[in-house]
Parts: C-alpha cells; sequence; structure tokens
C-alpha cells in the first residue's frame, strides 16, 4: 500500500512539470482529434445527400403501386427501398408535381382531373395515373391537390421512364427536395410546357 502511495505521488510529480502537462495536453487534443475526424468520416458517409418518403405510383420495376417507399440520394446512386437502384449516369432530373383530384367520401376512391393532370402530369404519367385512379359515385365529392416527386432517369434499355411516388407533404415540400436532388447531382429539370386547349 505504501508503494502504491509513492508511485501516484512520483507521477504526480512528474505531470505537474512543464514538460508533464504539455504531454497530457497534447495527447488529449490528439485523441480528440482523431475521434472528431473519426465522427465526421461515419457521419458523411452514413448520411445520404437527400432523402424522401412516399408511396410508389408508377415507374420502378418489382415495386407495386402504393407501396411504402425510401428513396436515397446518395454520391453514386439513388435507391429505392434499399432494393432498386439507379445510377447515378442514368438518372436525369427530379422535379415536384402537383395535381388535383376528385376525393368520392362515398367510396374513398380519387380521380385526377384529365385537363390539370394533362398539363402537369406530361407523358405517360398522366395517361397511368388517370388510369389507375376509378369513379365511382358522384356523392359527396370534394377536389383536394396531391404532391408528388418525379424522377426520371434512364432504364438498362435506354428509356427514359418517370418514376412517381406520392408524398404527404405541401408542394413547396416537393419542389424543395427536388430542387436539392436536382443540385447535389448536377442535374436540371427541364422547364414544363403546361398544355392548354385552343
Amino acid at each position: 500500500m505504501y508503494n502504491k502511495i509513492i508511485i501516484t505521488n512520483q507521477l504526480r510529480g512528474y505531470f505537474m512539470t512543464p514538460f508533464g502537462i504539455f504531454f497530457v495536453v497534447s495527447l488529449s487534443v490528439f485523441i480528440i482529434s482523431v475521434a472528431i475526424i473519426n465522427i465526421k468520416k461515419n457521419i458523411k458517409a452514413a448520411i445520404p445527400t437527400s432523402s424522401f418518403d412516399g408511396k410508389h405510383v408508377l415507374g420502378i420495376p418489382g415495386i407495386g403501386t402504393g407501396i411504402s417507399a425510401k428513396v436515397v440520394t446518395n454520391k453514386d446512386n439513388i435507391t429505392i427501398n434499399n432494393t432498386q437502384i439507379i445510377p447515378m449516369d442514368r438518372f436525369q432530373f427530379a422535379r415536384g408535381v402537383s395535381a388535383q383530384e376528385i376525393v368520392l367520401d362515398d367510396q374513398q376512391k380519387s380521380v385526377i382531373l384529365r385537363g390539370i393532370a394533362g398539363g402537369l402530369l406530361l407523358g405517360p404519367i398522366g395517361a397511368v395515373v388517370g388510369g389507375m385512379s376509378g369513379l365511382g359515385t358522384k356523392q359527396q365529392k370534394k377536389e383536394v391537390t396531391q404532391h408528388y416527386i418525379q424522377l426520371t432517369y434512364t432504364n438498362k434499355d435506354n428509356e427514359q421512364i418517370d418514376a412517381l411516388f406520392l408524398v404527404d407533404r405541401d408542394k413547396k415540400y416537393c419542389d424543395g427536395v427536388a430542387d436539392y436532388i436536382n443540385k447535389e447531382t448536377g442535374k436540371t429539370a427541364p422547364v414544363q410546357k403546361l398544355q392548354y386547349e385552343i
């Protein structure tokens, strides 16, 4: 016991010298710096550049309509539910899309209005989403606006595909996510020309 006290006093005396204090402080700073660098590397690798949750509507093979989807944008690809991958060299752009729908309280069905869908959802998206919806009775109907995030990419057969995800958020959120994805991936969404009847 007496030997332990002597050794402890000797160590305490050593660390109380200017060299000992410098050594302890330097070692502490080094250990903390290494820990911070490793934490930053792990966080940077683990955090995607952008992600969102939604319901898959169309455009991703192997994922049914209405299935919950977690879309994550990484440095080299975009993943959907950690199962489907869009390589970044085939990703073209993201876009926020809105469409008015008629909700039928009677049967809880909805249909995208043809005129608005034609203007907002171009090409196959408008046709497929409109075709997926059904009309029931016309009792107690109300109009609501649904918001989507569209991811346009080229598939393995070099065909342009528009993947569409229904997002339970507002238009500002969908536009913001799409803009962020485009910024992070260096892509630009083309200006959307609305169709109108003449």
